[in-house]
């Protein structure tokens, strides 16, 4: 499940085609989640940290399976680790509800498995085990340190690969436009939306978007870097389409606040001839740098 979520991870900021099967719906959408601010932590994607976890546990899982631990199962320290991915869960859950709006459906299962294993781990520690949950800790260092022949080349891998994935990694999901070239026409329409491209184009792209829409701002991305590509060939044009609900009558309930205001700056950008370098700030900005311009507007 972890690995499905890295793939699509990737593909989704990656492949301007891709579409995961869980994208069912506006709260049911596993992409809405992928591409959210929050699906990194310390530059790795969190469906990463899950493999990594996972993996983690398995090493724990074949340890106790030697010959080595006489028969010790580790569940005490397998019930603590377990304990630690199910606050992360409901950490992760939070998100999803108050800050997100919508839920991975592939998520979801994921903190199934980690309440799984933490029922499992303490089951199996209250029926068969022979010490507590804290004391058997202990026990379980102490097995540990007799086995760090075999225990910590383990840990120091996970430790070398989780530091070279931080240092390392590529941010892919950092998209960013290309820059915007004198040679490349801008100008605007008979009824005054912006565009940029051809002047005599072959193919005109209209684009509605809304400044707080996450697909939409990696759809933008890719079509400014086709625009950048075939400049004498394709004219995108840009037209609001903020899903605010205090500037779009079809929203009846709050969603995308502040995506009008934006909307509204960028046309003031637009009178003053900067509307593509206003623009494309503003479907860079994260959510901390779009706040003080809502204090500014307000």
């Amino acid at each position: 499940d972890s690995i499905y979520l890295a793939v699509s991870h990737y593909r989704v900021h990656s492949d301007v085609g891709y579409s995961s099967f869980c994208a069912v719906s506006r709260a049911l959408n596993c992409d809405t989640a992928s591409t959210s601010q929050y699906a990194v932590f310390l530059n790795i994607p969190l469906a990463i940290w899950g493999v990594i976890g996972y993996l983690f546990v398995i090493a724990l899982v074949l340890i106790a399976g030697t010959q080595a631990t006489k028969r010790a199962r580790l569940w005490p320290v397998i019930f603590w680790t377990a304990f630690i991915y199910s606050l992360g869960s409901l950490a992760l859950a939070a998100v999803s509800t108050f800050l997100i709006h919508s839920y991975c459906i592939m998520c979801i299962v994921t903190y199934l498995v980690n309440f799984a294993l933490l029922y499992y781990a303490w089951f199996i520690n209250k029926r068969y085990g022979n010490t507590g949950l804290l004391g058997g800790v202990i026990v379980d260092v102490r097995l540990f340190w007799s086995l760090r022949k075999i225990f910590f080349p383990i840990i120091a891998g996970f430790l070398i690969l989780m530091g070279g994935l931080i240092i390392g990694m590529p941010n892919y999901w950092e998209m960013k436009p290309p820059s915007l070239k004198k040679d490349i026409p801008t100008g605007r329409t008979e009824d005054g939306h912006p565009w940029i491209g051809a002047e005599n184009p072959e193919l005109e792209i209209v684009e509605f978007t809304d400044y707080l829409c996450t697909q939409c701002r990696i759809k933008h991305f890719y079509l400014r870097r086709l625009v950048a590509e075939n400049s004498n060939k394709i004219r995108l044009i840009h037209r609001h389409f903020p899903m605010d609900h205090k500037f779009n009558p079809l929203v009846k309930k709050p969603y995308h606040i502040g995506s009008g205001t934006l909307a509204i700056f960028s046309i003031y950008a637009t009178e003053n001839n900067a509307f593509w370098k206003a623009n494309d700030k503003f479907f860079q900005m994260n959510k901390w740098e779009i706040q003080p311009v809502f204090r500014i507007a307000y």
